[in-house]
């Protein structure tokens, strides 16, 4: 999962340089996708229009569920076909860029939040603001999840999907044997506690953390923990990034802290793919039993079909929510994947149709089992399949409570910056002030003065 999906991971950014680069690539290129925007309905009034899909076991299911759509919409008087292209490629949206700013993007095309601010900003993509105003369900859905799709002026350019929890799970059953607590910790402190008595009885650092360059996440580790501080990293009223706070000095504090004392395993956080001898063997064998992790672990990690598949997973592994300076955990609440419409369709109303469709019902119910993610909207509990996986549904209840850190433009710059501070801590190089000092002249360099704050 790690290697595939990082919903805020590193993305090609598509800001004014990469927009004229990719438009010289577009003028010698038909389009790298295959696809073509606005595809005009036939002489009888059909209407047929395309949907990309880049991940193969989300393609599998939609091979299932556009009939189902079709028939619906026949059944309404609504003749309306859908082509599925499947353009199967690692979480990269370099060729659907390309194919954007040449004008040959699909109607309707699936991918990861994190590419939606920049995409947006572009003016790639159509406001679906008053098409999902007049739309019923669009009460149902989470304002903590809403709010990580909307533009800094409140417009919604992509439907959220899926969405998901981060939390640290952890092995119920090892901890039970070693004789550690299993209550939830209040404060970083109880668990740093909890995480000696660990360490003290199986000799091995328990913590697995992502954290440094090779990781190359920051959304999935050091992010939640600033989270639980009073500090962003994000100014929405300046639309700069905060580089210098305390709750920045903190984070680098904590993981310097968890270094030094040997909870996180920092050898193989430097090594290449540290998930797989961490997350993929040392978890499921139990010898680091608590990790940072997202809904999707129920399935694409450690579930029956997983990476590393868990025996009696859900009687093995619990989770706890994230600790916090003032003592009251949360949950991270994180937008998985969106269905974005090009602003070339010619069938706006058929691609709304379509999105709001796969957005709803047993439609929505067999993507998020699928794909182990939690509905971004109220309503699902008694929906199968979806009402049959408790574990998924507990972590759709978080959203009412749980924190979020929005995606935004230049967010993979971001990233790269606080990604080398922590890979510094993890080096030794540097300690905690020099790491954060690090973080900052790096953003300077890569944002630029006028994009930071601090």
């Amino acid at each position: 999962m790690d290697s595939q999906r990082r919903v805020r991971r590193k993305f090609l950014a598509v800001g004014a340089t990469l927009v004229v680069a990719l438009l010289a690539a577009a003028c010698s290129s038909s389009g790298s996708s295959g696809s073509s925007a606005g595809t005009a309905g036939s002489a009888s009034g059909n209407v047929t229009i395309t949907l990309l899909e880049s991940q193969q076991i989300r393609a599998t299911v939609l091979q299932q569920l556009i009939p189902q759509f079709e028939a619906a919409m026949a059944a309404k008087g609504q003749h309306i076909t859908v082509k599925l292209i499947k353009d199967i490629v690692p979480d990269d949206q370099t060729l659907l860029a390309e194919d954007y700013s040449a004008g040959t993007a699909p109607d309707v095309a699936d991918f990861g939040i994190s590419y939606l601010p920049d995409f947006a900003s572009a003016g790639y993509l159509l406001n679906l603001t008053p098409y999902l105003q007049q739309w019923p369900d669009w009460k149902q859905f989470y304002p903590s999840v809403v709010s990580q799709s909307e533009s800094p002026g409140g417009a919604i350019y992509g439907l959220v999907h899926e969405a998901s929890t981060q939390q640290i799970f952890y092995r119920a059953d090892i901890l039970t044997k070693l004789g550690i607590s299993t209550q939830q910790p209040q404060t970083w402190s109880d668990l740093i506690a909890r995480l000696q008595q660990i360490k003290a009885k199986t000799g091995q650092p328990p913590l697995i953390l992502p954290a440094g360059t090779a990781w190359a996440a920051p959304e999935q580790g050091l992010y939640n923990v600033l989270l639980g501080t009073s500090s962003q990293l994000y100014d929405q009223k300046t639309g700069k990034w905060v580089v210098s706070s305390p709750g920045i000095t903190y984070v680098y504090n904590l993981l310097a802290t968890l270094k030094n004392d040997g909870l996180i395993p920092t050898q193989d956080l430097l090594n290449p793919n540290p998930w797989e001898s961490t997350k993929y063997v040392d978890f499921p064998k139990g010898t680091m039993p608590v990790s940072f992790e997202g809904t999707w672990g129920w399935s694409y990690d450690w579930g029956a079909q997983g990476t590393a598949p868990i025996p009696d997973l859900t009687t093995k592994v619990k989770t706890w929510d994230f600790p916090a300076e003032n003592g009251s955990p949360y949950a991270d609440a994180i937008d998985g994947y969106v269905w974005a419409i090009s602003k070339n369709t010619q069938h706006p109303q058929a691609a709304v149709e379509l999105a709001e469709w796969l957005t709803t019902g047993k439609a929505l119910a067999d993507q998020l089992v699928a794909v182990g993610a939690a509905s971004p909207r109220a309503g699902m509990d008694n929906v199968a399949p979806y009402s049959g996986y408790p574990e998924l549904i507990q972590a759709e209840h978080e959203f009412s409570s749980a924190k979020a850190m929005n995606p935004e433009s230049n967010q993979s710059k971001i990233d790269e910056a606080f990604e080398m501070g922590s890979e510094a801590i993890l080096t030794g190089r540097d300690n905690a002030a020099q790491a954060a000092a690090l973080f900052a002249q790096q953003a300077n360099i890569l944002l630029g003065s006028a994009g930071v704050e601090g």
